[in-house]
C-alpha cells in the first residue's frame, strides 16, 4: 500500500487509500491465504483503514469546534499540532478498539493518553534507526551517535507505556460478541462506500512549516541541548548503582534469573522458550552500551531452560557458560551447542563445591549435583541449583527440581538457608518439600509461572507448606519481579500488582 501511494502520483494519479488498502490485501492474501486471520493483520489493516476515513472528518470537526473560540489562524496551528498525537490516534481507535476488545477481552483507558504522548516521536525514532543501521554499515563512527539518540526517544516510548500500565485504571476486562464487532464493521464500510461517492472538490494544499530563521538556531540548540540532558540521566540511570539486583523475569512461565552486580557484573540464570521475550527483558536491563554477559548458566538441557539462549549468545558477547556436563536429546539443545560452538564461548563443567567471587564480593556457588550426571539421568533430579549470597542477603535458585534433589541437598550438607527462594518446579506439589523449607527459611519466595496453565502451578499444596508468613511473587500476577539488596537491606519491585 505504501508503494502505492508513492507510486500514484509519480505517475499523476489520485490514491484513494481505502482501494489501495483493499489491493495490498489482496495481494498479501494470494501469497498466503490465512493472512486475513492474523490479528496482527487485521489490526494493522484496520488502523489504517480509520486514519483513511476519519482524519479528514476529524480535522475538518476540530477547526469548527476552535472557530469560536480563536482566531483562524491559531485555530489552523492548533489543529496542525494536535493532527498527529491526537486526531490520528482517535481515528486509528475508531476502527482498532472493537478488534481489540474481541480478541484479548480487555479494552485499554489509559491509550489514548498514552498514544497521545508516543506518537510524536515514533516517525523520528523510526527514522533514526533506519539511518543508524545504513550509517553503521559505512562508517560506525557516524551510526553511534544516532543510535544514542533513537534510544532516548525509544526509552521514552517505553517508559511512558509503563507508567501508565501501573495505574489501576490502565484497562479494564471486556467482552464483546463477534457478531456485533462484525455488524459494525459492515456498518463502516457502507458508510465508507457511501461517503467516497459524493464528490468533493479538490482542496489545495497549504503549506504547514512556516520557517522562521531567526529562530531556527536558538530552538536547534534547546532542542539538542534537552536530548543531551535526557541522554544523560538516562545514560546515569543505566550504570551500576552499588546494589545488587535480582530480576526473576517474566518469559512466559519458564526460568530465566538476570542478575547484575553492584558493580555491573551481568549473570543471566537459563532464559526459557522464547527468545524475543527473552531478549525483550535483556534489552530492558542491560545499558545501550554493554552487549556482554559475564556469565551464562544453564540448570538443565531442557526446552524451557534453553531454548532462546542461541539468540543470547548470536547478540551478546558471553565470557564463559556455566553447565551440568549432561547432554540434551532436543533439537533446541542441538541448536545451543550449534550456537555455542560459533560464538566460540568457553564452557565450564561444574558440580556442588564450584563457586564463583566477583570483585564487589557477591559469590555465586553450586549447591547441586554433586557429581556429572550420566546422559540418562532426570534432569528434574539432576539440575544445578546456586545460592547467591551479598553480605547477609541470599537467593536460592533452583530450576525444576523435585522432593528427590532437594533431598539430595540435604543429605550432602549443603548450606540452603536464604532471603528469597526461586520455588523449585514452578511451585509443583513434587517439590518444595518441608524439609527443604525449613532448611532454606526464606523471607520471601518467588514462583515463575504462566498464566493458566494447565498444571496449575503453584500447586496449593506447595503454597500451604510455605505458609502465610512468606509473601509469595507470582510472575502470572506481577510480571517481571527484581528484587534490590545493599546486603542487609532488600527492596522489591514487580512489574504489575503489588
Amino acid at each position: 500500500m505504501s508503494s502505492l501511494l508513492i507510486v500514484a502520483p509519480l505517475l499523476g494519479r489520485r490514491t484513494y487509500v481505502p482501494a489501495s488498502l483493499a489491493f495490498a490485501a489482496l495481494l498479501m492474501t494470494l501469497a498466503n491465504p490465512f493472512v486475513l486471520w492474523d490479528v496482527g493483520f487485521q489490526l494493522s489493516f484496520a488502523a489504517v483503514m480509520g486514519m483513511a476515513l476519519f482524519v479528514t472528518p476529524l480535522e475538518q470537526g476540530f477547526r469548527r469546534a476552535l472557530a469560536p473560540l480563536f482566531p483562524t489562524t491559531a485555530a489552523e496551528r492548533i489543529v496542525s499540532i494536535l493532527s498527529e498525537p491526537l486526531i490520528v490516534t482517535l481515528a486509528a481507535q475508531i476502527t482498532t478498539i472493537p478488534l481489540i476488545a474481541l480478541y484479548f477481552g480487555r479494552l485499554s483507558l489509559a491509550s489514548f493518553f498514552v498514544n497521545f504522548l508516543i506518537i510524536p516521536v515514533q516517525a523520528p525514532l523510526m527514522l533514526l534507526g533506519a539511518g543508524a543501521t545504513l550509517a553503521g554499515f559505512l562508517a560506525p563512527a557516524i551510526a553511534a551517535p544516532l543510535f544514542w539518540a533513537d534510544w532516548l526517544l525509544l526509552t521514552w516510548t517505553i517508559e511512558v507505556v509503563r507508567l501508565f500500565a501501573r495505574l489501576p485504571w490502565a484497562s479494564v476486562e471486556t467482552a464483546l460478541d463477534g457478531r456485533i464487532v462484525a455488524l459494525y464493521y459492515a456498518a463502516l464500510v457502507a458508510w465508507a462506500i457511501l461517503a467516497a461517492t459524493r464528490p468533493e472538490r479538490l482542496r489545495g494544499m497549504r503549506a504547514r512549516l512556516h520557517t522562521h530563521r531567526a529562530r531556527v538556531p536558538r530552538v536547534g540548540v534547546a532542542v539538542v541541548g534537552l536530548a543531551l540532558a535526557g541522554l544523560v540521566w538516562v545514560s546515569v540511570a543505566s550504570l551500576p548503582d552499588g546494589l545488587l539486583r535480582v530480576a526473576f523475569l517474566d518469559v512466559g512461565g519458564d526460568h530465566a534469573v538476570f542478575i547484575r552486580t553492584p558493580q555491573g557484573a551481568q549473570i543471566l540464570v537459563d532464559g526459557g522458550a522464547s527468545p524475543t521475550r527473552l531478549l525483550t527483558a535483556l534489552g530492558d536491563r542491560m545499558p545501550l552500551w554493554d552487549r556482554e554477559l559475564e556469565l551464562l548458566v544453564v540448570s538443565q538441557p531442557k526446552d524451557a531452560a534453553m531454548a532462546a539462549l542461541p539468540a543470547v549468545l548470536e547478540r551478546y558477547g558471553v565470557r564463559a557458560v556455566l553447565t551440568t556436563g549432561q547432554p540434551g536429546t532436543t533439537e533446541a539443545w542441538r541448536a545451543f551447542q550449534t550456537a555455542l560452538r560459533a560464538s566460540g564461548t568457553p564452557a565450564v563443567t561444574v558440580s556442588a563445591g564450584y563457586a564463583v567471587t566477583f570483585s564487589d564480593g557477591v559469590r555465586l556457588e553450586v549447591l547441586h549435583p554433586a557429581a556429572r550426571p550420566s546422559a540418562g539421568a532426570d534432569p528434574n533430579e539432576t539440575g544445578m541449583a546456586l545460592r547467591l549470597t551479598y553480605r547477609d542477603a541470599a537467593f536460592l535458585l533452583t530450576p525444576d527440581l523435585v522432593a528427590g534433589a532437594e533431598a539430595a541437598m540435604l543429605r550432602a550438607g549443603e548450606w540452603c538457608g536464604a532471603t528469597v527462594l526461586q520455588l523449585p518446579y514452578h511451585g509443583s506439589a513434587r517439590a518444595s518439600s518441608p524439609a527443604f523449607l525449613e532448611a532454606v527459611a526464606p523471607q520471601v519466595a518467588v514462583v515463575q509461572v504462566a498464566p493458566g496453565n494447565r498444571q496449575g502451578y503453584p500447586a496449593p499444596e506447595a503454597l500451604a507448606r510455605l505458609g502465610d508468613a512468606t509473601p509469595v511473587y507470582r510472575t502470572d500476577r506481577h510480571g517481571a519481579v527484581e528484587f534490590a539488596t545493599d546486603g542487609a537491606r532488600l527492596w522489591i519491585t514487580a512489574e504489575r500488582g503489588s
